[in-house]
């Protein structure tokens, strides 16, 4: 019972990968992508997984405290993304 369901894991997980794949060559997503200020492999790619807990970081740029619910946090503040046209999360690609 545990390898078929081992199996089955590991087809749902290679489907969902191949989905995300069509996605991020489609840019199916673009206008949530670009409200959200993400690039393209930050939108499509992204596994994230955060702690459960409140996390403060610096922007990347301009040095101002963001307070994030998770420890998945973003490079930049929405600010600084948007003003400079970069991923708020990695904060190199343009969005």
């Amino acid at each position: 019972m545990e390898a078929q369901q081992e199996f089955n894991l590991k087809e749902f997980r290679k489907k969902a990968k191949l989905e995300r794949q069509k996605r991020f060559e489609n840019d199916s997503e673009k206008d949530k992508r670009i409200t959200k200020m993400l690039c393209k492999t930050c939108f499509y790619k992204s596994d994230a997984i955060g702690g459960d807990a409140i996390t403060q970081s610096p922007c990347t740029i301009c040095g101002k405290i963001v307070t994030y619910p998770s420890t998945y946090i973003d490079a930049l503040c929405d600010s600084c993304a948007l003003s400079n046209n970069l991923c708020k999360h990695c904060g190199k690609e343009h969005f």
